[in-house]
């Protein structure tokens, strides 16, 4: 099923649906073995998911949930047991490669929920011989929620946004990145919104059931259906919304965001609850939301935007378009940058002015732009790295890109006091160069701490530095040196007891 093709995603859309659901999810879960049982409990709460159901070394997915993934992935359709008479549909995916097949969901525009095993076959035993390993829903993965650094692009942009309107003649629209924790939000006419969301090109877009139902009669609307998760209105009412907002920002109230209108911070608010519900245990870090205003861009509509061939042409190509012509950043995230600004001309004259102003200094500084740019490749992708530490997800080598892109900051700010000792910098710059500072500590920190080399994973280990920790030291060499400090044991055994003969050994049953 492709995303054009595909009917918007709808968490719940009546109360009396979702009683139905529950009352067949129980029918079923009655006479089915115990660990079905489960599995028809948890596949009840997320109905409109595909359940990565956890079993051992792999992810199984059942019933109907195992025919559409068969069908998307190309994986082969079995069975497992039989209920109610009928074969079991099953089709399963290793938990090592599952990266490269939810890269493969998500594009085909489906949720997955990603159930876990919360304990040890071994845990579970000491409860009794038959019982079932405790499972549970650990995450939601969604268009807008990826933060894996398999399935982005690294100069893309992954925005999740919600929309609100307000009367005939009203709206407000916020998107954030959550493998970024950029945050914004902007009032608009209802007849702007079309132009916007061409300008933001969400990949997830909520709405509430009655914003939805409003919208499906405009036209422009058929091209965002695709990528709509459709709330029950309930889910986004502005005390629930704006609860979550003050919650997720630790505020008695809202006046510390600085959000003029009840509906932009209903929108908001809409994005942080939603991220609660998928992303569950983990908090993500966000900015505070930036406020912008439709006056500061030129607004284009869609299909101007695909005339003109900004990012893609009209075959859909990168190649050949004007960012691909243009696009001379050597960051991921210079890349995500220049590409949100060709989307978005600006139209004040003073932030035009700014902007050549800084453009031009470095066209003309041909020695410090090289040294710039050399710094800059040193760099890795900061904010998607924070952003996977910040929920959990990150593993030694995120710390460790971390490590050589606050060295490369550092490296960047001596170069250019070498290089321009009292020279004068745009404002734009000046900022700029200002923001590097403020983190020796921790590249001191992190330069100490990680060896050169490090695994992926943590559970791998070996990747703390030799003298950082002075009891892992020990331990390291109690690891690794065992015959030599029992020799050593022994030696001085000897000369304290008198007894020339004495042996320290060890066997492989008591160690």
């Amino acid at each position: 099923m492709s995303p054009a093709a595909s009917a918007p995603t709808i968490l719940s859309k009546s109360e009396n649906e979702s009683e139905n659901q529950r009352c067949s999810a129980a029918e079923m879960a009655a006479t089915a073995t115990p660990s079905m049982q489960q599995y028809f409990t948890i596949k009840a709460e997320h109905p409109d998911c595909l359940l990565f159901f956890r079993m051992g070394d792999f992810y199984e997915l059942f019933f109907k949930d195992a025919e559409i993934a068969s069908a998307i992935l190309d994986i082969a359709l079995t069975k497992r047991g039989k209920h109610g008479g009928d074969d079991i549909k099953m089709c399963g995916v290793p938990v090592h490669a599952a990266e490269n097949y939810l890269e493969r969901l998500i594009a085909s525009g489906h949720k997955i929920a990603i159930c876990e095993q919360l304990e040890s076959p071994e845990d579970a035993k000491k409860r009794g011989y038959k019982a079932v390993i405790k499972r549970g829903v650990i995450r939601i993965v969604t268009p807008g929620t990826v933060t894996e650094e398999a399935l982005l692009a690294p100069a893309e942009s992954y925005f999740l946004a919600a929309l609100r309107l307000e009367g005939q003649g009203s709206a407000a629209i916020a998107w954030l990145e959550l493998s970024t924790g950029r945050f914004w939000c902007l009032s608009a006419e209802r007849a702007m919104v079309a132009a916007e969301l061409a300008r933001i090109r969400p990949r997830e877009l909520l709405l509430s059931d009655t914003d939805y139902a409003a919208l499906r009669t405009e036209g422009w609307f058929e091209d965002y259906a695709p990528c709509a998760t459709v709330l029950p209105d309930l889910q986004m009412d502005s005390r629930r919304t704006e609860a979550a907002l003050r919650q997720h920002y630790g505020l008695e109230s809202l006046a510390g965001l600085g959000l003029p209108s009840p509906l932009l911070a209903n929108v908001c608010g809409a994005l942080v609850h939603y991220l609660g519900q998928t992303q569950m245990a983990s908090l993500p870090r966000l900015d505070k939301p930036r406020l912008e205003s439709v006056s500061d861009y030129l607004l284009m509509d869609a299909a101007t935007r695909r005339n003109l061939e900004l990012s893609a042409t009209l075959s859909g190509e990168r190649r050949g378009s004007v960012l691909a012509t243009l696009d001379k950043t050597v960051t991921a995230a210079g890349g995500r940058l220049f590409q949100q600004w060709l989307h978005a001309p600006l139209t004040r004259k003073s932030l035009i002015l700014a902007r050549q102003e800084a453009v031009g200094w470095l066209c003309e500084q041909e020695v410090w732009r090289e040294r710039m740019g050399h710094s800059l490749r040193a760099m890795g992708d900061a904010e998607r790295v924070l952003s996977r530490l910040a929920l959990g997800r990150g593993g030694p080598r995120d710390l460790l890109t971390l490590r050589q892109t606050l060295v490369a900051y550092r490296q960047l700010r001596e170069d250019w006091l070498t290089a321009n000792p009292g020279a004068g910098l745009p404002p734009l710059l000046t900022h700029s160069l200002a923001a590097l500072s403020g983190h020796e500590t921790l590249a001191d920190l992190l330069v100490r701490a990680l060896k050169d080399e490090v695994p992926y994973l943590a559970r791998d280990g070996n990747f703390v530095a030799a003298g950082f920790r002075a009891d892992l030291d020990e331990y390291r060499t109690l690891r690794d040196e065992s015959k030599r400090l029992l020799m050593v044991m022994e030696q001085e055994l000897k000369a304290a007891s008198g007894i020339p003969s004495l042996k320290v050994k060890h066997n492989q049953v008591l160690g």
